[in-house]
């Protein structure tokens, strides 16, 4: 039997992932409104981008790697996007400038968010199977969240 039936959806804050894509309930109640309900039971469909709600924000899984080439990444994201605020200063000698603030990989409101994944994460997402078997002193995957 194929899965091609009408799909109900129950739009929530709960963010899109496996059991949807897999159709564990017959109702969808996440944040894609149905449109990937059950896509993973259709043969040679891919799998839909990740989304997480950090924050408060909706964002989507933009890269997955070791901290410090995401961190270079993260922060090129960032600065691609402009300073957040700027402000004004007289400096000592009478002259007028600026003061750029940048967001940084870790702030909360930051167009690119680093964040560590946590063992279930490793454990169960295709992507961070290279990172299942780790030891314990070895480096944590990292992941980019950006902004939706």
């Amino acid at each position: 039997m194929s899965f091609a039936a009408e799909v109900l959806a129950v739009l929530t804050g709960q963010t899109c992932g496996d059991s949807c894509w897999h159709a564990r309930e017959a109702i969808c109640r996440c944040s894609c409104g149905g449109a990937n309900h059950g896509c993973l039971k259709v043969e040679g469909k891919d799998q839909p981008i990740r989304t997480s709600k950090i924050n408060g924000r909706m964002r989507q899984l933009h890269a997955v790697g070791e901290y410090p080439d995401l961190m270079k990444q993260a922060e090129e994201m960032n600065r691609a996007n402009g300073p957040y605020r700027i402000d004004p200063v007289t400096y000592h000698d009478g002259t007028k400038g600026e003061y750029k603030y940048w967001y940084h990989e870790t702030d909360p409101g930051a167009p690119a968010f680093l964040k560590c994944a946590s063992k279930d994460q490793i454990a169960r997402w295709p992507e961070l199977a290279a990172w299942i078997n780790i030891l314990p002193y070895q480096m944590k995957p990292y992941m980019i969240w950006k902004l939706v």
